[in-house]
């Protein structure tokens, strides 16, 4: 897990750099191909979320994948997500400011504000959250590797 960890963050400190060094270098990598590859495959993952779909969950992600969610273990698993998901109630209400980065060839990072009604766990969630997610493309399809979500109603 330690190893996994690492290279989690390792990928999300490579992104945070690419994207401070060369915004405009960054963005324009992503064709819109791959944009709209990737509008689909993250529509299919939140209706794999919305309808508790293990199967379709674990076919969207990397077997290693790792979440970073307000509601959950910090750095949770593929198994720790699915396990939760009669936990988790709610509406998907909205997104904005949607960005891709390439950060290599057949890796992009997505950030966008995601806006959510419901609870976790019995409590309500936040709000608005801000996403990082890194997908990788792997025998032609793309697949989420990691994930994160940062309560954005802490921060006004």
């Amino acid at each position: 897990m330690a190893k996994i960890l690492f290279i989690a963050r390792a990928l999300l400190a490579a992104a945070m750099l690419l994207a401070a060094a060369a915004p405009g270098l960054a963005q324009s990598t992503v064709s819109a191909e791959t944009k709209a590859e990737l509008d689909a495959a993250q529509t299919e993952l939140d209706k794999a979320f919305a309808t508790s779909d293990p199967a379709m969950i674990r076919a969207m992600m990397m077997p290693d994948h790792v979440a970073v969610l307000p509601y959950l273990p910090i750095e949770s698993s593929i198994d720790e997500e699915i396990v939760s998901l009669g936990s988790v109630n709610y509406a998907f209400t909205g997104q904005a400011n949607r960005k891709m980065f390439a950060l290599a060839d057949d890796v992009v990072l997505i950030t966008q504000e995601k806006f959510y009604d419901g609870t976790a766990h019995g409590k309500p969630l936040p709000a608005k959250v801000l996403v990082s997610a890194i997908w990788m493309k792997r025998d032609g399809k793309w697949l989420q590797r990691y994930y994160q979500e940062t309560d954005a109603t802490l921060h006004k």
